[in-house]
């Protein structure tokens, strides 16, 4: 195990190079690193290279933007509603005003509706160009906190008031009307603003830009109020999918439509390969994006859904692990989703008792046959910092846990990786008990652990 090599080299990165060095490095270079999963990092070398705003307001602002856009990314909106708060106060207007939306989104993103209401009202009393502000859309976002209060009536009031001063006309208005009738189940009702604004899968070639918002939305209603076959939806999502300029946000949300259509034709391996694809990007898809949201849970559920059925086929019962394990063991190479499903019945259907061998070599064989598929390391964080499954850190089986320490490190996650090595006193197998101990305690105090690192130490 490397871990604490890992944790030398970058928690100290920006020690270890010179501030040249580090300011030579580009915007673009920041990103990459935020797309491989190491946002933190991108926010500490951005802290090299951004000007003051004192010195540079316009550079300060065009890196402070892109900063925002990160935290977004990876949804850190405590980070992204502490940093605005940390804002210098003598920053242009118009730029105020842009950051204090974006924190009134992330307040709706974190389901505090009442606080986005007020940071709203704040930003209208404390406008001192008022004619710059725009009206519609703080509208549209206090419908928006509304709905994730789930109070719909007074969504509904507010949306026929909006409508009353500025039409029901604009693609951003009518995705909003129909989002919200798709979360009241009136999917007819939907598809009424939806076919006027998302197109069609069928345009794609046609079409340099197609409204995948709309589209995605689309295609769940004319799915769910069976207006299309399960199999023509899925269809359409193959085409769409095979986009290979698709953002990630758009993505996500047709693998979530596809997984729902491919239940509703009993493709469980579809769907499993679909959850599989759709969970390292899972994240963009937000909590209050209620329509298209994700987790581990749902794989886990399609996971048992499809092992469960095959295992029928092969009359196997549940309990008899030995026997799941060997079928397991055969499709590893063939059909490894397969294999992970099988292996996850052993997970948490087997036979009772903790550490017994048999469901010891099922985590050890589902997490390697992750390892081997792209991405695989996401989605296992997706799996087992599961909130249902696993509840707690001491939930997670050990052997498990020193992957995701691995995994947290890598990513320089120091919160995650301290709160998964509070309570693991012992290397893992094959690791130097002495080198772990101080990997252990340097995370800790990293983390905030203070006390536990120095216990450690």
């Amino acid at each position: 195990m490397r871990i604490f090599h890992i944790a030398l080299i970058l928690l100290g990165f920006c020690s270890v190079f010179p501030i040249a060095q580090v300011k030579a490095q580009s915007l673009e270079t920041i990103g990459q690193l935020a797309r491989d999963g190491a946002p933190n990092l991108a926010l500490q070398l951005m802290d090299q290279i951004q000007p003051e705003a004192d010195s540079n307001t316009p550079g300060w602002i065009f890196f402070e933007r892109q900063r925002f856009a990160i935290m977004q990314n990876w949804q850190q909106w405590q980070l992204l509603i502490q940093r605005y708060n940390d804002l210098p106060k003598s920053l242009p207007e118009d730029f105020m005003q842009w950051a204090r939306l974006q924190k009134v989104d992330a307040l709706i993103k974190l389901d505090q509706a009442g606080a986005a209401r007020q940071t709203l009202r704040e930003l209208i009393w404390q406008s001192q160009n008022k004619d710059k502000i725009d009206l519609p859309l703080i509208r549209r976002l206090i419908i928006r906190s509304y709905r994730i209060e789930n109070n719909l009536a007074d969504v509904d009031l507010a949306m026929r008031h909006y409508e009353r001063d500025y039409g029901n006309e604009g693609v951003a208005w009518k995705k909003l009307r129909a989002r919200v009738l798709l979360r009241s189940e009136k999917m007819q009702d939907a598809l009424v603003f939806l076919e006027s604004v998302s197109g069609t899968a069928t345009e794609l070639k046609s079409k340099d830009v197609l409204d995948h918002e709309a589209l995605a939305m689309r295609l769940l209603a004319e799915l769910r109020s069976k207006r299309r076959t399960p199999k023509s939806v899925l269809g359409d999502v193959r085409t769409l999918i095979n986009n290979k300029k698709l953002a990630d946000i758009h993505r996500v949300r047709y693998l979530a439509v596809g997984a729902e259509a491919a239940e509703g034709f009993g493709g469980m391996l579809t769907r499993v390969r679909l959850l599989e694809e759709a969970l390292p990007i899972a994240y963009l898809s937000s909590r209050a994006d209620r329509l298209f949201s994700l987790s581990g849970d749902d794989l886990w559920r399609a996971y048992e859904d499809y092992a469960i059925a095959e295992g029928n086929q092969q009359q196997l019962l549940i309990g008899q692990d030995k026997s799941w394990l060997s079928e397991a063991t055969k499709w590893i190479s063939k059909r490894p989703e397969k294999a992970r499903a099988l292996f996850s019945v052993v997970m948490h259907r087997g036979a009772q008792g903790t550490g017994r061998l048999e469901q010891q070599q099922a985590y050890e064989g589902f997490v390697a046959s992750l390892a081997e598929k792209e991405k695989g390391k996401a989605i296992m964080r997706q799996l087992f910092l599961s909130e249902n499954l696993y509840p707690t850190t001491v939930d997670i089986p050990l052997f498990v846990r020193y992957q995701l320490v691995d995994d947290a490190i890598e990513r320089q996650d120091i919160a995650r990786a301290s709160e998964l090595m509070l309570d693991l006193d012992n290397a893992p197998k094959d690791a130097d008990q002495f080198n772990w101990g101080l990997s252990r305690a340097r995370v800790l105090i990293l983390g905030g652990k203070v006390d536990q690192g120095r216990g450690v130490l």
